[in-house]
Order: structure tokens, then C-alpha cells, then sequence
């Protein structure tokens, strides 16, 4: 797990500095994954949206898609929950399909986007159906 710091910003009632050693630090690279500390933060205020309001699938979903960067199978586990828990929640399925092929679970996959473009279709949602349906036909024909 890389190690994610900040500057220490240090206001007194003159001005702001910045510690000159937290820059040199900086400046030769301590963030080298900055992608993955950027990932982290993302992570945990996304954890804390959906813990405080678990009944909204956006904060849920959001969550899975910064995982699906990261972790497949957190990602997965998140994306199965919202499917269970917020069945009409139409973007779930998409990612799920196509993650679950991904990882191998090609019927799964299937069972996921059938679903999907069922739901896609009561909604009269044309553009995911068509999405739906175009990541389907692949599945099937390919």
C-alpha cells in the first residue's frame, strides 16, 4: 500500500509556509504512485458518502468504479450488492457484465447483461440498452 502524505502547511498569523523539507521530499518523488494515493483518497471519501447515505446507489456504484481501477474483486462485491439492493439501479449492470467477463465468469456475464437489457428496456433507457446489448451479442457471438 503506498504511503499517501501531504505537505504540512503551517499558517501563522503572518503568513502560510510550507516545511522546506516536506518540498524537497516532494520534489524527488515520495508520491511515486501518486495515482494510487490520488485512488486511496477517492476510496475513502466515496466509503464515507455511502456509509452516510446507504440508500443512495450512486455513492455505492461510484465506490465500485473507483475500486474496478484497483480491485476486481472488490469492485465485484460491490457491484453484486448493488444489483441485490438496488435491482433497478440501470448503470450496475454494464460494469458487472463486462467485469464479470473479465474475470472469467462468462455465463454469469450473460445472466448480468440478459438483466440488464430487460431492465434497460422497461425504462425505455435506449442508449444503455443499446450498450447492454452490443457487450451481450459480443459475449454470444464472439
Amino acid at each position: 500500500m503506498p504511503q499517501c502524505t501531504s505537505l504540512r502547511i503551517i499558517k501563522t498569523s503572518q503568513k502560510t509556509s510550507v516545511e522546506p523539507d516536506d518540498i524537497i521530499l516532494f520534489l524527488r518523488g515520495v508520491f511515486k504512485d501518486q495515482e494510487a494515493c490520488k485512488n486511496m483518497n477517492r476510496i475513502e471519501q466515496l466509503t464515507q458518502f455511502a456509509a452516510e447515505e446507504p440508500n443512495d446507489p450512486f455513492n455505492h456504484y461510484a465506490l465500485a468504479m473507483e475500486y474496478l481501477k484497483t480491485d476486481g474483486a472488490k469492485a465485484l462485491a460491490l457491484f453484486e450488492q448493488l444489483l441485490l439492493s438496488h435491482p433497478d439501479y440501470l448503470a450496475t449492470y454494464y460494469h458487472a457484465g463486462n467485469l464479470l467477463e473479465t474475470l472469467g465468469q462468462r455465463e454469469r456475464a450473460l445472466e448480468v447483461l440478459l438483466k440488464g437489457i430487460s431492465l434497460a428496456r422497461d425504462q425505455k433507457q435506449f442508449k444503455p440498452l443499446r450498450e447492454l446489448q452490443s457487450v451481450y451479442d459480443q459475449l454470444v457471438y464472439d
